[in-house]
């Protein structure tokens, strides 16, 4: 859907506007980057579940997979990293670049914040005590 109102938007002659590359970043960075970020944030400790506890499955306590992360705490990241791609989108639309390039600095520390949210839910600290 988002491809289509893109591809609608864009000039015939091959002149993109403003709006044109505004929107093309929204799809970009918005919906595909977004959709990795959260598909990543469920997937690796599902992954992480079944390596470090699966086998013990029925035959000792195992922790649930929602609690190899802390989605209290990583909804801030994911919060920041859609506001941050939401603004940067209005100021690349109104040309303002360094607004554009604060956003974009917001965006990258969301990511660093999701990705070492990642990294914890990965490499589970005290196995013992899960």
């Amino acid at each position: 859907m988002t491809i289509v109102v893109i591809a609608l938007s864009v000039r015939p002659a091959d002149q993109f506007a403003q709006v044109d590359i505004a929107l093309v970043f929204v799809a970009l960075y918005g919906w595909l980057g977004g959709f990795a970020l959260t598909q990543l944030y469920k997937i690796v400790p599902f992954l992480t579940w079944i390596r470090y506890f699966g086998h013990r499955m029925g035959k000792e306590r195992t922790p649930q997979v929602q609690e190899l992360v802390n989605e209290a705490r990583d909804r801030y990241g994911f919060i920041l990293y859609f506001i941050s791609v939401a603004l940067a989108a209005i100021f690349l639309q109104q040309g303002w670049s360094q607004g554009f390039h604060g956003m974009m600095l917001l965006a990258f520390i969301a990511t660093l914040d999701i990705g070492r949210s990642l990294y914890h839910a990965s490499h589970p600290a005290n196995l013992a005590s899960l």
